[in-house]
């Protein structure tokens, strides 16, 4: 499944797949920098991050307990 990655603008809700964390999480930061709300990754597992959480996503990858095929998108 991997990561997907949701945010909020005037328009609609865009919902857009990423195969790693550091991908989803470097999606996710820029749909805030283009101005959408509402910004969130869910993981494989349906563990949803918020904006504020995805610090704690990105430490469980520094400390290896994600999938070790993982690559950047």
């Amino acid at each position: 499944m991997g990561y997907l990655v949701r945010g909020t603008n005037l328009v609609g809700t865009i919902t857009l797949r990423r195969v790693s964390s550091v991908g989803a999480i470097k999606k996710a930061r820029e749909l805030i920098a283009d101005g959408y709300r509402e910004v969130q990754i869910t993981a494989p597992d349906g563990h949803r991050f918020e904006r504020e959480d995805f610090n704690k996503l990105a430490s469980a990858s520094d400390r290896g307990l994600l999938r070790a095929d993982e690559t950047i998108d």
